[in-house]
């Protein structure tokens, strides 16, 4: 049994074809912004309809706000001093902290997969934006961890859900009604949406959207937070 047929099967990529638009509109307006500070990424990409739908799966969560990495950017820098003096610079932009702080650039030893970096979540009104920091050298040891922890997701869904498919595909049916209800509104607009909108959208409450999901910072980083008055 197959987690990606499954959902294929569903029927429900169909139903959030609609969300790519507003994303790489995102991707362009945050690119171009950051452009123009002199700063570019390493690396960036957009998050899939295939890969948001299972992050929801493994989360137990139809809330599509849950999904805070729909668009995400990382930076290599040559050490850790650069890391957070990137940070700084980032965080004095016109951006908001969003749902997400994670700094395990100097812990030995994270629970996380081994998984050493800087990451945190920015958004704006035009929608929201990943960011993860670090060296080369914990960035080689986090591609070579990747693929086994999307791997490990996968099994992490179906016990979830016990292991049935057909208390998967209630789930993905669930989503989807919702994810039709919406792109119906975003298609019979006027005006643009923003991908901050559509998350408000298809979010279970403002108190939900509001929400923080994962903070794990450090003294480092909560000083800059202070610092840069977030």
């Amino acid at each position: 049994m197959d987690l990606d047929e499954i959902i294929v099967e569903s029927g429900i990529l169909e139903s959030v074809q609609f969300v790519g638009e507003s994303l790489a509109l995102n991707r362009e307006y945050i690119l171009s912004k950051l452009k123009k500070e002199g700063i570019v990424p390493n690396r960036e990409r957009i998050k899939d309809s295939l890969s948001f739908v299972k992050k929801m799966l493994y989360r137990q969560n139809p809330d599509f706000s849950s999904v805070r990495d729909l668009y995400g950017m990382t930076f290599i820098l040559p050490n850790i001093e650069e890391c957070y003096s990137l940070a700084r610079k980032l965080l004095s932009l016109n951006f908001e902290i969003y749902h997400k702080v994670r700094d395990t650039l100097e812990c030995a030893h994270p629970e996380h997969r081994n998984h050493r970096s800087l990451d945190f979540a920015m958004k704006d009104k035009h929608g929201s934006f990943e960011i993860q920091i670090r060296t080369p050298e914990l960035d080689e040891k986090f591609e070579e961890t990747h693929e086994d922890y999307k791997a490990w997701q996968d099994v992490v869904s179906f016990e979830n859900f016990d292991n049935s498919k057909k208390k998967i595909l209630n789930f993905l049916n669930k989503i989807k009604k919702r994810f039709e209800k919406v792109g119906e509104e975003i298609l019979s607009s006027e005006k643009e949406v923003t991908l901050l909108e559509i998350q408000r959208k298809l979010c279970n409450s403002k108190k939900e959207f509001l929400k923080w999901g994962y903070r794990a910072s450090s003294k480092r980083f909560d000083k800059i937070l202070k610092e840069s008055g977030c």
